[in-house]
């Protein structure tokens, strides 16, 4: 029985086409194109309907008017659900190519009235398709994909679609008249010459160059509702109740190009959906709840463009503990959200002259999440450039051979490191951002299991796992990050690890104003806190400049002293040894 409505319902949409192909034919001229927000009305001879679009025969060519009929019959035949599953897919096509021939008649007929120039192609361009190409000034065209404005690929299809256009102006001149028979003849050749013409290198490229400047928009206005996110298959929008700290949100089965959303998570939302392996893969590798919360948090949080947070994570463990894979599973989740970053694309300036194209950030826009693996052993992170992109403050970046552009930042940063990268300068303008998150977790050998396996099953609970990012996301919203203690004391554990003057200062200095620590008796005290908390000591040079960073003010009058500050409580041990030899420049701290 399925093979026959199969055979039926395939045969039916054969003979809609075939027999609206043979009763199809021209009548007198009309000038009918009508479309929007009209009242259905029955089809006639002489007037078409399809979909929100009323167009008289005469406007359409007898090889084209069987596509139009074909539209209509299987418009009405889905409508009324009278066809098996298995014709469906041919009726829908025969609507769509229907539905685009007519809607390139209407505007083949408002371009009619157009001057024969590269400015008025560009209009023509928009008004076949008006919302399918945006220009980012500093990165390029970006195409429509039916989701989500996407860069890849986009200079390549708006050539494409300026060929098409080209080709359309040749159905303009059924819609040019002039004064009599003759005028009109002649008018109607030279649109057609001109489509040919337009259809060369030159004018297509100035057609694309003219376009480009009326859909031109700056690379910050893409992805610029924070609490707006798209999904394969919709929309999801987070919303403040009328209670504070209350959060919901909405989704709907649509995609809006006017959001101007340039990325997309990989999954579709289902409501209701959970990942029982996802949150009992985490409870093994982090057996403690408000541990695992906060990662939940953290993860939300990457679906948001908010970056009032100002914090980073740094996931330390020595290997063998979940955190690939982890990672590896959220950036799958996230899909054009989340991008992997090398080290020194965000958190190294010392090397990138301020005239040098920076690719690595401009791909960064519409960016939630930036993952950092493979951080080598011994790297320092550069205070003052995270400082900036975890504070949403805007940075100067350009691609090769493009303009300089400004972009704000609305990505979270993450570092995955089996060594704690190293921090530059110690100030608490950089450690309130840090939070470190340990996984201590060992699985043995014998019960290891391969990456791809895991993530295999992952991919399977991707719409739960989704749900369980959204559920962290609300929580955010409603009462922040909320690090729990285990992050704090392992992120001052990291601190004092990371900066040890900043250790002793807080331990062996008070404020004092008025008196004055010379700076070899402040080295000496140094170097004794060293060998009682089992510190390597610095150099006579690194400990000056440290306490400088550290805001202590130093003077010169018969020696090196620093000033409003007393020792106290130094330990009472001999320091010790130093090197055997001292630079010059080290004289004086």
């Amino acid at each position: 029985m399925a093979d026959e409505n199969k055979g039926n319902g395939l045969e039916k949409v054969r003979s809609i086409i075939a027999e609206a192909e043979k009763q199809s034919r021209p009548s007198e001229p009309r000038e009918i194109v009508r479309f929007d927000g009209m009242e259905r009305v029955d089809t006639n001879a002489d007037v078409l309907r399809i979909g929100d679009i009323e167009i008289a025969r005469s406007l359409i060519e007898p090889g084209e008017a069987f596509l139009i009929e074909a539209a209509i019959q299987a418009e009405q035949e889905l409508r009324l659900g009278r066809l098996p599953r298995e014709a469906i897919a041919s009726s829908q096509k025969a609507f769509s190519e229907g539905l685009d021939l007519a809607r390139g008649i209407a505007a083949a007929r408002d371009c009619a009235e157009l001057e024969q120039n590269d400015r008025d192609n560009a209009v023509r361009f928009l008004r076949h398709y008006p919302k399918e190409f945006l220009y980012v000034r500093g990165r390029g065209i970006f195409a429509w994909t039916g989701t989500h404005y996407e860069f890849n690929g986009g200079s390549d299809r708006a050539l494409v679609r300026a060929g098409e256009v080209a080709k359309a102006i040749h159905r303009e001149a059924r819609f040019v008249h002039g004064r009599d028979k003759k005028e009109t003849e002649q008018r109607r050749m030279r649109r057609h010459t001109f489509a040919c013409t337009s259809g060369s290198h030159r004018p297509q490229n100035n057609m694309i160059l003219q376009m480009q400047a009326r859909r031109s928009v700056d690379a910050n206005d893409l992805d610029a509702a924070d609490l707006r996110f798209i999904t394969r298959n919709g929309t999801v929008e987070f919303k403040a109740g009328e209670e504070p700290g209350a959060w919901s949100f909405d989704f709907a089965e649509t995609h809006n190009p006017d959001h101007l959303s340039s990325r997309r998570v990989e999954v579709d939302y289902r409501q209701g959906a959970e990942c029982p392996k996802w949150r009992a893969f985490l409870a093994q590798m982090q057996p403690e709840e408000e541990k695992r919360t906060f990662l939940q948090r953290w993860a939300g949080l990457g679906l948001l463009g908010a970056m009032d947070h100002q914090s980073f994570v740094v996931h330390y463990g020595t290997g063998a503990n979940g955190k690939s894979t982890y990672a590896a599973a959220l950036a799958r989740i996230m899909g054009g959200y989340a991008v992997n970053a090398r080290p020194e694309s965000v958190l190294s300036s010392a090397q990138r002259s301020g005239k040098d194209a920076s690719p690595d950030l401009a791909r960064l826009i519409g960016v939630r999440l930036v993952q950092v693996h493979e951080y080598p052993r011994g790297g320092v992170i550069d205070e003052t450039i995270v400082k900036t992109v975890t504070g949403g403050e805007k940075i100067v970046v350009r691609n090769n051979y493009e303009s300089f552009f400004e972009l704000a930042p609305r990505f979270k940063l993450e570092i995955y490191a089996n060594d704690k990268p190293g921090i530059q300068g110690g100030t608490e303008g950089i450690w309130r951002r840090v939070k470190l998150v340990e996984w201590s977790a060992f699985i043995p050998v014998e019960q290891r299991r391969p990456m791809a396996a895991l993530l295999a099953e992952f991919e399977e609970e991707s719409a739960g796992i989704l749900n369980w990012m959204i559920d962290g996301a609300l929580l955010y919203l409603e009462d922040g990050l909320k690090p729990p203690k285990s992050v704090t004391d392992a992120t001052t554990e990291y601190r004092d690890e990371s900066d040890p003057v900043g250790v002793f200062l807080r331990e062996c200095i008070k404020d004092d104003p008025g008196n004055r620590v010379s700076a070899r008796h402040m080295l000496d005290s140094f170097e004794r806190w060293c060998a009682a908390n089992a510190v390597r000591p610095m150099s006579q040079k690194r400990f000056g400049a440290a306490l400088t960073t550290h805001g202590l003010h130093k003077f010169t009058s018969s020696g090196t002293w620093y000033s409003d500050v007393i020792l106290h409580n130094v330990p009472d041990v001999d320091p010790l040894p130093r090197a055997p030899t001292r630079e010059p420049s080290e004289e004086n701290a």
